[in-house]
């Protein structure tokens, strides 16, 4: 059953400041980048785009429900939309007739969203940045590979030492810190942001941040579009509403590359963003996986897979390797999280190449899988594969359990990392309709992708139902929790995120007198000094923010 949602049972969130709408300076964005503002699901298509980025018109969201969930949407739309199951409505504030209340944005708080997207259009797609992705290409095999030199400090984090060699402890990677050097040439944290955080990412150039796979989060066509014209990698879902659903999927990726079609820039930058949108796949039945694979290179043009699994044992070789098999080097593969270092060399062997190497556990930092006492050894998987000779000529990429430092990572020799709900949590690409958990904070849904809330929701194809639910209607066999990604005032669209952590980034070039990754890598490379510290636990307080303690 479908239904619109009435506009008279929409809150508007508090508008901003006028100080905020005079802080922007309209005079900047072009026109292309005005145009790109406005390209959004939430965005009706009579809202014209005018350089004053006004709004007045909002779209109408509809409801559909079925036994199992009720899902909130854009008519038309393959985005995953807003899902509740039970389990949220019992975490989230329900009215007397146990309904949710629901909350958008106001006209004037959607044109600092515009704002933040013109930036982000202007700063990524022009003539100076791909500049720079040309002298990549076409300086590729020169690329600098990351030095593999072992680190006194990590290995004694890891409980390495001369007469062990093998990993005794399993300290989190936000343990370790870096040491900041004075630096004789003078370094911009600004133009390191602008055009120093490129990198070789699978087969091309590319930022040093991505989007995973989850469900809440690359499951938006506007999440995919931005990420793609910011030229990081995406990857389009295979679980919750997409599950056992090819059609839907193709559309997903399809719509999402029409908007990047409909643009105004040329063949060739377009051709730079479109190859940034990729799709995922599961491992359970490697010919399934390499049949859905081609309907989604024949039908949605897709040049870019990730095996998403926390699978170890051989099917993941042999999906990866059929899809070698079919496609050749006309694709890009993607596989993780890997298990460990045994795992990484069988997936780069001569018969299969994989492009790129995905580490981590808990990419959407909703996962439960490592409850039953399963070591967290995402420092000591991500190090070893850094200093591995063999893994040299493929992209090393972390997704999950780095927080914020992903300077340390860089300095390693991570190539990049996967972001999910830290990269769009509250922002305008994942729809304009909000609720309110218990505690009154304005929030969306964000269920892992293994958690009880998506086996609901895929319960709901009667083809997976006896796969995700007992007998007696409960979910079995659930790796993650359900969770909510929380609106911040600040942060109107994923545009502010991303350049958050990409600051955090360029911050760390800046502090080794380093202007872009290729510089990081050669001083690396030439440096006698190990800059890792093992972080205390007073240490690490004192770096972060902190309240006044009143001294």
């Amino acid at each position: 059953m479908t239904k619109k949602l009435s506009n008279s049972s929409l809150t508007k969130l508090d508008e901003p400041f006028l100080e905020e709408i005079n802080r922007i300076r309209l005079d900047e964005f072009s026109n292309k980048a005005i145009q790109f503002a406005y390209k959004l699901e939430s965005i009706p298509k009579e809202q014209k785009p005018n350089k004053m980025l006004r709004m007045n018109k909002n779209k109408t969201v509809f409801k559909e429900t079925n036994q199992f969930y009720d899902r909130y949407f854009y008519q038309d739309s393959a985005s995953i939309g807003l899902l509740l199951t039970n389990i949220d409505k019992s975490r989230i504030k329900l009215n007397t007739k146990r309904l949710p209340s629901f909350y958008t944005m106001g006209f004037e708080r959607l044109k600092l969203a515009a704002a933040q997207r013109a930036l982000f259009f202007d700063s990524n797609q022009n003539v100076s940045v791909h500049k720079t992705i040309s002298d990549m290409e076409r300086n590729k095999k020169n690329f600098p590979r990351r030095s593999n030199k072992r680190s006194i400090a990590i290995e004694m984090a890891l409980g390495i030492s001369q007469t062990n060699k093998t990993p005794t402890r399993t300290p989190a990677f936000t343990e370790i810190g870096y040491k900041k050097i004075s630096s004789a040439k003078r370094v911009s944290r600004n133009d390191i942001t602008k055009n120093g955080l490129f990198n070789i990412i699978g087969k091309h150039p590319r930022k040093i941040l991505g989007v995973g796979a989850m469900p809440p989060v690359s499951g938006w066509r506007d999440v995919l579009v931005i990420s793609a014209i910011g030229h990081m990698l995406s990857f389009a879902p295979r679980s919750s509403i997409y599950a056992n659903n090819i059609e839907l999927r193709i559309k997903l990726i399809r719509s999402a590359k029409q908007v990047i079609e409909d643009l105004d820039i040329n063949s060739v930058w377009k051709k730079r963003s479109l190859r940034n949108i990729g799709a995922s796949l599961g491992v359970s039945n490697p010919k399934l996986e390499l049949q859905i694979a081609t309907q989604l290179y024949k039908k949605a043009g897709v040049r870019m897979f990730r095996l998403y699994t926390i699978g170890s044992d051989p099917r993941v070789i042999e999906t990866a390797k059929l899809l070698r098999e079919k496609f050749g080097d006309d694709i890009e593969i993607f596989v993780g999280q890997i298990a460990d270092i045994a795992q990484a060399e069988n997936l780069v062997s001569a018969n299969i190449k994989v492009d790129g190497l995905i580490y981590g556990h808990g990419g959407g930092q909703q996962c439960t899988s490592a409850t039953n006492g399963m070591a967290l050894t995402n420092l000591e998987d991500l190090y070893l594969a850094t200093i591995s000779k063999k893994l040299n000529n493929t992209s090393i990429i972390a997704e999950g359990g780095i927080g914020r430092s992903i300077g340390v990572a860089l300095m390693m020799g991570v190539d990049a990392a996967l972001g999910n709900q830290k990269l769009v949590r509250g922002a305008i690409e994942t729809m304009n309709l909000f609720i309110k958990d218990k505690n009154d904070d304005i929030c969306q849904p964000y269920p892992g992708t293994a958690s009880p809330v998506t086996q609901l929701i895929e319960a709901e194809d009667i083809l997976l139902r006896k796969n995700k639910l007992d007998a007696a209607g409960r979910t079995y066999q659930s790796e993650g929790k359900p969770g909510f990604m929380y609106y911040k005032n600040k942060a109107n669209s994923s545009a502010f995120w991303i350049n958050l952590y990409l600051s955090h980034a360029a911050r760390t070039l800046a502090d080794v007198g380093v202007s872009n990754i290729m510089g990081l890598r050669n001083f690396m490379r030439t440096t006698n000094v190990d800059l890792f510290r093992i972080l205390t636990e007073k240490t690490i307080y004192v770096s972060s923010a902190h309240k006044d303690s009143g001294t």
